[in-house]
Order: C-alpha cells, then structure tokens, then sequence
C-alpha cells in the first residue's frame, strides 16, 4: 500500500473517530472538537493532486489547497475546513511570519519529506 494511501486511511480514520480527548490534548483549543489537519506537499501540482485524493476517498471531508502567496492565509482557512493541502513554502512563511503556530493543527502530515535535502522549506518546518 501506497504512502498516500496510508495517509488518506489516517485522515479518515482521526475523522471519523473524532478523539475528543486527544485532539483537546495536542490541540491549541481546548474547545477543538474536530481535527484540524495540515497536509503539506512540495509542490502545487502534488498540492493539487493530493486533495483530489482525499476528496475522492474520503466522503464529506472540507478541503482546501492553499499554495501561492496571493492566496488566503493557512491561518484563517485551518479553522473553517477539515484539512488543508499546502506547499512547505507557504507554510513556512505563515510560520515565520507569526501568522500561525505548528500547535494551531491537530495532526501535520509531511508528503515526500523523506527527499528534503539541503536548505528547503521543509527542512525548516521540520
């Protein structure tokens, strides 16, 4: 089984499940009910690629890509879906801006970071 399938079952499963008491645990909001993910990928096409996955193997899931600087920030959209799909570069930035937290999500799903080499947006993240 795929990488990206696994990661789509692990989605599906912190979804369904809820884990109230886990996610008030890792969450920034004790009031959190429903994990908030953050699935970061190279690339806009893998951004892209990614969230037509999850949407196509997860029913009812709220996805959103945010990959480009003229976009909307991580840090507003996190709150209002289940899970958004981003580029490590725009997150990174939301990060070092102080716009947001790593703690702001419940799960952070790194894709492909095992290529990172060298300075690169995910090693910064990581």
């Amino acid at each position: 089984m795929g990488r990206t399938m696994l990661s789509v079952l692990l989605l599906a499963l912190v979804r369904h499940l809820s884990l109230p008491s886990l996610l008030k645990t890792i969450s920034k909001s004790k009031e959190e009910k429903n994990a908030k993910v953050l699935f970061v990928v190279k690339t806009q096409q893998l951004a892209h690629q990614q969230k037509n996955k999850l949407l196509e193997y997860i029913n009812g899931i709220q996805v959103i890509e945010i990959t480009g600087e003229g976009e909307s920030g991580i840090y507003l959209t996190l709150p209002q879906v289940d899970v958004v799909v981003c580029t490590s570069g725009k997150l990174r930035s939301e990060l070092i801006g102080g716009k947001m937290s790593i703690t702001d999500c419940s799960l952070l799903m790194l894709d492909e970071c095992h290529h990172t080499i060298g300075v690169d947006p995910f090693a910064e993240i990581m």
